[in-house]
């Protein structure tokens, strides 16, 4: 990718900052637009040379065209949303306020500007109806709660701007996305946790099966599908390792990068009234069309998720 300015909606959140960070390296000018809501302190977050942040919601038009106008970004990367199911399910209607009526807004701003950018939505494998087999991108969309459902909206209006308005738009399926700087308690961040904590570990099903894809790699994915090889209208890839890991998997590995057995109990409360037996991705389409594989074993990402902590003496 050539010098550009980039502009990142949520780009103050766990995979934001990591593409903030990634777009920097590369040398592109970036300006993350981001409400804070999911930070503390809502103070502002720590940015790398050569990134901006410009205080706002996604869901005010007038907001984001304003900034589309005065930046002329190349490409626009929509990673504003509410992704923690059991806060979704809270407040169903704040979820599809945020995850899809604020995508409406983003993509209609860029309609709206002398120049539309490029748009990169990071979308969800939620979208897809349950299966044992590894999703592909034509498999049947069902979500299953009201996260994946209000993601597909998003993807459906995506594909509406690209038919109608000739909008580029690249569609990012993310699977189950762990790393340093995670913002909502997911599995492993609380796994991790309680485990440098001490004493029994509270969880809820192990059972189930994940495909564990690290941050990083997932930045990666979302600058390669920014080229502009990849051509007009709409393009969507699964971004995901490939393999299922379950979450007594997760603990086992945990316990080996920390070198000690770790003691677990269920906690009916972390128990979900619904959920998928296996999520797992065919990751072909985004090997072929992007060059794109998850590089980070499971097994390494968690080891260095560890050992950082560790060293740290905080929390992830």
């Amino acid at each position: 990718m050539s010098e550009s300015t980039d502009i990142v909606t949520g780009g103050a959140g766990f995979i934001g900052r990591a593409l903030v960070g990634q777009l920097a390296t590369l040398g592109h000018r970036v300006v993350v637009l981001d409400n804070l809501s999911l930070r503390a302190s809502r103070e502002a977050p720590v940015l790398p040379p050569g990134a901006e942040l410009v205080p706002g919601d996604v869901r005010d038009r007038s907001f984001v065209q304003s900034v589309l106008e005065r930046e002329r970004p190349s490409t626009l990367f929509h990673l504003a949303a509410i992704h923690y199911i059991p806060a979704c399910d809270e407040d169903p209607a704040g979820c599809v306020s945020v995850n899809t009526a604020g995508g409406a807004s983003v993509l209609e701003a860029c309609t709206r500007v002398e120049a539309p950018p490029t748009c990169v939505v990071a979308s969800t494998a939620a979208v897809y109806a349950p299966a044992e087999a590894a999703h592909r991108e034509d498999d049947l969309l069902r979500p299953i709660d009201i996260y994946g459902l209000s993601k597909l909206w998003l993807e459906q209006l995506a594909e509406l701007y690209a038919r109608r308005n000739g909008l580029r738009v690249r569609v990012a399926r993310l699977f189950n996305v762990y790393g340093p700087g995670e913002t909502n308690p997911h599995l492993i961040p609380s796994l991790v946790d309680q485990a440098l904590a001490g004493g029994v570990i509270q969880t809820g099903n192990l059972s189930t099966q994940r495909d564990y894809v690290h941050v990083g790699d997932v930045a990666n994915a979302l600058v390669a599908l920014a080229t502009p090889s990849q051509g007009d209208g709409i393009v969507c890839v699964n971004v995901g390792s490939g393999r299922a890991v379950s979450g007594l998997d997760v603990v086992d590995t945990i316990a080996h990068s920390m070198g000690r057995k770790l003691e677990i109990a269920t906690d009916v409360s972390r128990l979900r009234p619904v959920d998928r037996p296996r999520l797992l991705s065919d990751p072909r389409r985004a090997a072929d069309l992007l060059g794109w594989r998850a590089r980070v074993s499971f097994e390494d990402g968690i080891g260095d998720l560890v050992r950082e902590s560790l060293a740290a003496g905080v929390r992830i």
